[in-house]
């Protein structure tokens, strides 16, 4: 409709933006590579930690240093990268030599492109630096002499090969039977273009010949290669002549390093800046379907107040009302697993958390796959934060039906309390004799095999495709179920399907009881200033507002509602403004109002921002903060509170 997603499919994006994040960021924390970001000037905005053991550079130091200008040893090197990077917008395994703080020398391969905006602006400029000097080394020594050459062949763990001038291999080492998964008996004499992959084997043909030519010295690009159990990766090969002492050619010297594990980071880094312009688009569509959620809910409860209870009409509009505020409910919980909202663990019964999960899981599975629900829980709590409780359960579930191998299947979740004895307990992984809620997936798919179960917590570790997932599921489970001090198992038959258990520890305390809707909404005389850019929105608000009493002036331009107020500051008792409006956003209209006025309460509504939250708008002097949509009883209750907590305010 209309060309927007359905909520299914931005369901599937955000998760998908949420798993990329916690890569991208576990990526940058723990690589060995370095990944940084300049401007357009070549000044640092973003380095990472790595520098420090790369370079002697602190991240502190580094940061608005021009790195281009200070680091190259020799100019030439920078000015050719910075040449090939302005030309084709992309650059790949540059090699240069830079300088360490303490002036020693490394080299480098590094990755970059320009980045970006949402429309096509360039930003600057991001990469990936990987430290290769010890592969330079080795290559230097490599023409040192055919003895040291040897002994390198033989020690070193990148694959190495000596090839003919025919293309037939005539030395392979240990590296090269580990990465290729042949003897080193079934190498030698095998053709090298058997190795790559068949759609390559002609590309880089002509380098070759080039090389045995005496045209150019050596070579080196990335290739796709076949193991000898038919799977494949990629590699990065280096490749020089080696000649005898009369320049006659003798072989060539090939280096072949697995880089599989570097484009997998390289596609990470990508699609983590294609998810983070999505969650954009999400917080945005977010606050559009909640302006139209409110204007459906708000005019629902007008005509409901028009309308004769015995009318059959009033069923209708009831029936609208509670459509929307489900509608309202899935947009929340959309932004809450795109990790829109913060963190914060209190008591909650796990059980109503499990099964709305559940219910929005239903509509993301194929309805091929029967969900099972068997529950005995019925109000034991715990303590913990339900977006990460509902997270859990949506990575187990959507694991388990990907192991459906045709689509088929079924998924048995089970949630119960149990007490476990001291016996009992040790079963499990660091979990203490007591109380437990216990959450366990079953599915009938097609197992894991043995070899896999030992790094299925691993982060990055994947037996999916890239298009199917990055690997990190199960990561973020085991991280959120052990921050909840609770525990995980898993078992798997291959052919017999997986069971995951989850040990949530049961508390005594109870949630927070919720406040009860009283059948009178709150009223009363005031006058109140409203801003709302959204026309519809604006006039059913006042509507609403209007009938509970209050006088209201209705402005529809944050700017003019500005010029309204300092003309009469005393003539509004409060004032009630959207957030996202033109030319003067909700929180500076707000700010300006305090300014002229320090006592003017003022309410912010908002139907989703990345900018301001509850303890922003507090901290601006704001009274409330409400996010969009909202009943009548809800937006009264909280005027009524408002106003009399000022009033009582100046009484003291």
């Amino acid at each position: 409709m209309n060309g927007k997603p359905t909520y299914e499919e931005l369901l599937e994006k955000v998760k998908e933006l949420q798993k990329s994040l916690e890569s991208y960021r576990t990526l940058v924390e723990t690589s060995q590579d370095l990944f940084y970001r300049t401007d357009l000037e070549g000044k640092i905005s973003y380095i990472s930690p790595s520098v420090y053991r790369l370079s002697g550079y602190t991240v502190e130091e580094v940061i608005g240093m021009n790195m281009a200008q200070e680091v190259y040893l020799y100019p030439e090197e920078r000015n050719d990268f910075l040449a090939q990077l302005r030309a084709e917008g992309q650059i790949a395994h540059f090699e240069a030599r830079l300088k360490r703080k303490d002036g020693s020398i490394w080299w480098a391969s590094t990755n970059a492109h320009f980045y970006k905006d949402l429309e096509g602006n360039i930003l600057g400029v991001e990469g990936i630096t990987r430290d290769i000097t010890e592969r330079k080394q080795a290559e230097l020594a490599l023409q040192e002499n055919e003895t040291r050459l040897r002994t390198i062949f033989d020690l070193s763990p990148a694959g190495i090969i000596l090839v003919d001038p025919k293309g037939i291999i005539t030395y392979a080492n240990q590296g090269m039977t580990k990465m290729f998964g042949y003897t080193q008996q079934e190498l030698i004499g095998l053709p090298y273009p058997n190795l790559v992959h068949p759609y390559q084997r002609n590309i880089g043909d002509q380098r070759m010949r080039q090389l045995i030519g005496h045209e150019i010295d050596s070579v080196s690009y990335e290739r796709h290669y076949i193991r000898a159990d038919g799977t494949d990766f990629y590699g990065f090969l280096s490749g020089r002549r080696h000649e005898d002492n009369q320049g006659k050619l003798i072989s060539l010297v090939g280096i072949i390093t697995d880089i599989s594990d570097q484009k997998m980071l390289e596609e990470q880094l990508r699609q983590a800046s294609k998810m983070e312009s999505i969650g954009t688009l999400a917080g945005g569509i977010a606050h559009e379907f909640n302006n139209m959620l409110g204007i459906i809910i708000g005019n629902a409860e007008l005509a409901k107040d028009n309308i004769p209870e015995w009318s059959p009409a009033v069923h209708s509009i009831e029936e609208i009302r509670k459509a929307s505020l489900r509608a309202t409910d899935i947009v929340r919980k959309l932004l809450s697993f795109a990790r829109k909202s913060p963190s914060s663990r209190k008591p909650m019964q796990i059980r109503p958390v499990v099964e709305e999960t559940l219910d929005l899981l239903r509509k993301t599975i194929a309805t091929t796959i029967d969900i099972r629900r068997d529950f005995s829980c019925t109000t034991e709590t715990i303590l913990a934060d339900p977006t990460e409780i509902g997270q859990v359960l949506m990575n187990l579930c959507s694991n388990a039906a990907q192991a459906m191998v045709d689509g088929t299947g079924v998924i048995d979740v089970r949630l119960e309390a149990v007490h476990l004895d001291s016996h009992m307990a040790d079963r499990y992984e660091n979990i203490k004799s007591g109380d437990y809620a216990i959450l366990t997936v079953t599915d009938s798919g097609m197992g894991i095999e043995p070899s896999v179960m030992e790094r299925i917590f691993d982060p990055y570790f994947t037996t999916k495709n890239i298009d199917e997932g990055l690997g990190m599921g199960l990561a973020i489970v085991h991280g959120i179920v052990k921050k909840h001090d609770g525990t995980i198992a898993i078992k798997s038959s291959v052919g017999a399907g997986t069971t995951a258990k989850v040990l949530f520890p049961l508390i005594s305390e109870q949630p927070a009881p919720k406040s009860q809707t009283a059948d009178d909404v709150p009223s009363g005389t005031e006058r109140i200033l409203l801003v709302e850019d959204e026309a519809s929105l604006l006039g059913m608000v006042k509507q609403m507002i209007e009938r509970c009493g209050y006088e209201v002036h209705a402005e529809s331009n944050s700017v003019e509602a500005l010029k309204i107020f300092q003309e009469n500051p005393k003539g509004f008792d409060i004032v009630i403004t959207d957030m996202a409006m033109p030319h003067m956003s909700g929180d500076r209209l707000a700010s300006e109002l305090i300014r002229i006025r320090p006592d003017i309460p003022v309410i912010l509504c908002t139907g989703y921002s990345d900018r301001i939250d509850e303890k922003k708008a507090r901290a601006l002097g704001i009274k409330s903060f409400i996010m969009k949509p909202f009943s009548r009883h809800n937006l009264a209750g909280i005027v009524r509170k408002v106003l009399d907590d000022e009033k009582r305010t100046a009484q003291d």
